[in-house]
């Protein structure tokens, strides 16, 4: 799936001197490291600046719930 739109919709917010605060989810070993700063890199470079991004952490919650209901867990 592309984010062709997303990032359209962005770059117009831009352009439009809109207040924004970008939110990037971080979950381990998947949109870490290498892409998380690629993404910040895109963001600067379009207009966002650092203080209007916010990595947010990823949470497993979901494991224990896995765990107790006996189902298979799924969860990077």
């Amino acid at each position: 799936m592309s984010n062709r739109i997303i990032k359209k919709n962005l770059e117009r917010l831009v352009e439009v001197k809109a207040k924004i605060e970008v939110r990037c989810l971080s979950v381990p070993n998947c949109t870490d490291g290498a892409d998380l700063a690629a993404r910040h890199r895109y963001l600067n470079s379009i207009g966002i600046p650092e203080s209007s991004i916010v990595d947010l952490k990823y949470y497993d919650y979901a494991r224990s719930k896995y765990l107790a209901l006996g189902m298979k867990d799924t969860m990077p």
